[in-house]
């Protein structure tokens, strides 16, 4: 459950009305008991609350009131935690079954020595707002930043009891959390769960680096303050004790909306008013309750949850910027008009004797409109002159320069000086006014297409540009410059730019290249067409030999029970396929099966996954054909370099994954569009299960690899080491040993004689070469002997050399073969008819309809210089004439 053995937690009492303090062992037993409390505290307290240290998890919670924009929120935090290297299969993952989803991280996992900390909840939020989200409106939306408060500590809803709307927060794995959408939400929470198996929490360095940061920050967090508190300041702290001043009062409460400013410009002046009183964040979001659930004025804040994390991260700014004094002017200027301001009257700004003579200026200007603008800008910038003064000097300027008020806050905005560049709006051509938005859209140099969207790369992952995100990235690289001056972004030109469907200047990729690979002169690096995301040293050069790196490979596999030694060298090409797929345009799948559980089938597909892919996340394979298409479109769209399907419970078939591993590109209709896209197939595809083969479409597709513990009870059997662990602990440099397998087999230019395999020549040149040219048995045998066990040619061999017995190679009906075997009580005539009742049975008869769509399906395979074929221009009284012909 995550406890702590020290200190004390609380929950709530029967009846819910009440908190009980109880150790770590009590709460423990009341949580394993039949009626087990709704909250308990997720931290433990050590110590009194007004000195309290903390341990625990770190916890975080996704909360809106759209689902889906939790669900992103959610989707971007597991992102970034993989990202730093971190196993998600070590996280409690939750649905809460209201609107939202809650994470925890052990503390092991960014702990060497877990113990008590200080501020521990603050330390937490730190984390959050400094590295685990891009600290803005959109890098916070959706994460709840209320839940890191301190004294009792953070109530935490119990997992499996239901809620007053039904429904029941529930544990989730980490497949279920990555593929979790508005619509199977509600079927998630419906019931409780039984909790995923967990892996051991381990410290993941990288995280534990944010940790220390963290707590650095929040020891020396007072805020940046100038060296005396102004006038003004001391003024208002004096009259009303640490109190927001009266007038303002009512803004608070949400009683006198002021509907006419946006939420952000409000709460960047009350961050300031509450740093001047003293109030830390907690206190801040709980005197504007009443603001933050009735203010209405832009879309974007509508939630209530949103817009108490917003004060949080604003007060956290302000108080780290010594630009942001507090001002009377401008406080006033976020009242609802009307407000009565007599309690400020008398508080005034210092004096500044530096102050321009504003008016001399002016007239000094006369009507030279490069001076007047120089000089609006400088009333623009002067914060300490109140709004009226402000709005009035602006006002004298635009009637001397000829222009409206509007325009000319337009240009102060975002001043129109000559330099672009610009996107002009046309409102009379909305096609020049698009091409105008894609000449400069090269210059959001992040930008990248992939299958004909327009992409950013973001922690190691691809991402969709949404709409909004376009808006920002082409305002931040040019002026949208509209007939009447420099204004607004234009959604509809926006909408155009990303409809365009082709975009001159942005950089095409394949993928992201999440760790190097092979190249074809032997060199390591990205593959064509990816995007790197990796610092190169964290895969240091290996300074053996390939043969040495492949001793050590194996050393890996040692304690696997190998049906073969040709199965342990399938083994060995799946780890190498997994460090060079990027390179490749095609490869095969590999199928990890044994005859019984526990014998270390997904430990090994997962070992495997480690050379491709720091983070191995385990899936499941659809029920039908429709499901299964639609998964691998959407994980092929993700661009993720590896996908491992466990537990299969029948033979893998698939026509969609037989098109995806034959072809550099697979196209289909995305799930829930009316689009079609196009999409790079340069993923491994990994899957295990107990006494399952490849199918037939996937047989000559697939690298199967057997094992074979020839024990009673396998689960029963202990590895003595733990290869996943160790590769875990240092993934760089096993993946550096891979490349160096394949590095000194391709810089030795050797080109062993190999038969071909299909559609994988680059993989069979490069894996199989390089397997063979070690000595290990090439693993296309293991592959001929799977199409060969294919029950479905069996029977096949078995029609032919029945059908060749009975009739040699004359021509005949089905309907008359059927009649003349049906006399024959043995032999190969007897042979022949219980193979068609096999085939075309159906209610004690043999069916002709499925028995002629079976020689169909057939004809032209051959077997030991045969096959079936039937005779063109033959009388078709009786259905098709068939003949055995020789090759």
């Amino acid at each position: 459950m995550g406890l702590h053995d020290e200190g004390s937690y609380s929950h709530h009492t029967e009846g819910g009305t009440h908190w009980m303090d109880v150790s770590p062992q009590e709460l423990q037993v009341c949580l394993e008991g039949d009626s087990p409390p709704e909250f308990r505290t997720i931290l433990a307290r050590c110590g009194d609350e007004d000195a309290a240290r903390y341990a625990g998890p770190l916890y975080l919670d996704f909360d809106h009131e759209d689902i889906a924009v939790a669900i992103a929120a959610f989707h971007r935090m597991l992102d970034c935690l993989a990202a730093l290297g971190v196993d998600l299969e070590m996280l409690r993952l939750f649905a809460s079954g209201g609107k939202g989803f809650h994470i925890e991280v052990p503390l092991r996992c960014f702990m060497g020595e877990p113990e008590p900390v200080k501020d521990l909840p603050r330390v937490f939020r730190e984390m959050v707002l400094a590295d685990l989200t891009d600290d803005s409106e959109q890098g916070v939306e959706g994460v709840d930043l209320r839940v890191y408060s301190q004294g009792r500590g953070r109530m935490w809803r119990v997992p499996n009891r239901e809620r007053t709307n039904g429904k029941f927060k529930v544990p989730l794995s980490v497949d279920e959390a990555r593929r979790v959408t508005p619509e199977s939400y509600s079927e998630l929470t419906a019931q409780p769960r039984e909790f995923p198996q967990l892996k051991p929490a381990v410290l993941v360095p990288k995280l534990a680096d944010v940790f220390s940061r963290a707590q650095a920050t929040q020891a020396q967090s007072a805020p940046v303050r100038p060296a005396a508190w102004t006038k003004a300041e001391t003024e208002i702290r004096k009259r009303w004790g640490g109190d927001a001043p009266p007038c303002v009062r009512p803004l608070l409460a949400g009683d006198k909306p002021s509907r006419e400013e946006g939420f952000n410009k409000i709460a960047i002046q009350l961050a300031s008013l509450a740093h001047v009183l003293e109030w830390d964040s907690d206190r801040l979001v709980l005197e504007c309750e009443g603001l933050c659930q009735k203010h209405q004025s832009d879309n974007r804040a509508h939630d209530r949850r949103w817009r108490e994390g917003e004060l949080i991260r604003l007060h956290r700014y302000v108080g780290r910027q010594s630009g942001y004094a507090f001002s009377v002017p401008a406080l006033v200027d976020i009242l609802p008009a009307g407000a009565d301001t007599s309690d400020l009257r008398g508080i005034e700004a210092d004096a500044r004797e530096d102050r321009p003579d504003y008016a001399s200026r002016l007239a000094e200007a006369g009507r030279d409109r490069s001076q007047l603008v120089q000089f609006a800008r400088g009333v623009f910038a002067d914060q300490s002159l109140p709004a009226t003064v402000q709005t009035g000097l602006l006002k004298d300027v635009a009637k001397a320069a000829g222009v409206s008020l509007k325009v000319l806050q337009q240009d102060l905005y975002s001043p129109d000086d000559g330099e672009g560049p610009f996107i002009h709006v046309h409102p009379a051509d909305h096609a020049a006014s698009v091409d105008s938005a894609l000449d400069v859209l090269p210059l959001a140099t992040d930008l990248r297409v992939r299958s004909g969207k327009l992409v950013e790369v973001q922690r190691g992952r691809l991402h969709e540009v949404s709409h909004d995100r376009l808006r920002y990235l082409l305002s931040k690289v040019a002026k949208w410059k509209h007939p009447g001056g420099i204004g607004s972004p234009d959604d509809a030109v926006i909408r155009g730019v990303a409809a365009a469907g082709h975009w001159p200047g942005v950089r095409e990729i394949v993928g992201v290249a999440q760790q190097p690979t092979i190249i074809k002169d032997g060199s390591v690096g990205a593959a064509d067409g990816f995007e790197p995301s990796f610092d190169e040293s964290g895969f240091p050069q290996y300074a053996g030999t390939g043969r040495e790196a492949l001793e050590e490979l194996n050393g890996l596999l040692g304690e696997f029970p190998f049906a073969s030694e040709l199965d342990r060298a399938c083994a060995i090409a799946a780890i190498l396929t997994a460090v060079a797929r990027p390179a490749l345009r095609t490869a095969p799948a590999f199928l990890v099966a044994a005859y019984e559980k526990g014998s270390g089938k997904t430990f090994l597909a997962e070992l495997i996954g480690l050379f491709a892919s720091a983070d191995v996340p385990m899936r499941r394979w659809g029920r039908g054909s429709e499901e299964q298409s639609k998964s691998l479109l959407a994980l092929l769209m993700e661009g993720l370099p590896l996908v491992v399907f466990d537990n299969l419970s029948s033979d893998w078939k698939s026509d969609t994954l037989a098109a995806i591993l034959t072809n550099p590109t697979y196209g289909d209709r995305v799930l829930g569009a009316s689009e079609t896209v196009a999409v790079s197939t340069r993923c491994l595809f990994l899957a295990t299960g107990n006494n399952i083969k490849a199918g037939v479409d996937l047989a000559r597709r697939v690298v199967p690899i057997n094992l074979d513990a020839r024990v009673a009870r396998p689960m029963g059997r202990e590895f003595q080491g733990d290869p996943v662990a160790v590769v875990r602990a240092d993934r760089g440099r096993w993946v550096t040993l891979a490349l160096k397998v394949l590095q000194d087999f391709v810089v030795s230019g050797a080109k062993p004689q190999l038969s071909p395999l299909g559609s994988f020549g680059e993989w069979s040149e490069l894996i199989r070469g390089a397997v063979v040219w070690y000595g290990l048995p090439d693993v296309v045998g293991a592959v001929i002997t799977q199409v060969d066990d294919d029950d479905d040619r069996q029977e096949l061999e078995t029609v032919v050399w029945a059908w060749g017995e009975v009739f040699g190679h004359d021509p005949i009906t089905l309907k008359d073969a059927l009649r003349e075997i049906r006399s024959k009580s043995a032999g190969a005539g007897a042979v022949l008819l219980g193979a068609f009742d096999e085939i075309a049975g159906e209610r004690g008869e043999i069916s002709l309809r499925k028995l002629g769509a079976w020689f169909k399906a057939h004809k032209g395979r051959v077997v030991d210089g045969k096959r079936l074929m039937p005779i063109a221009g033959a009388p078709r009284r009786d259905g098709a004439v068939w003949a055995l012909a020789a090759i």
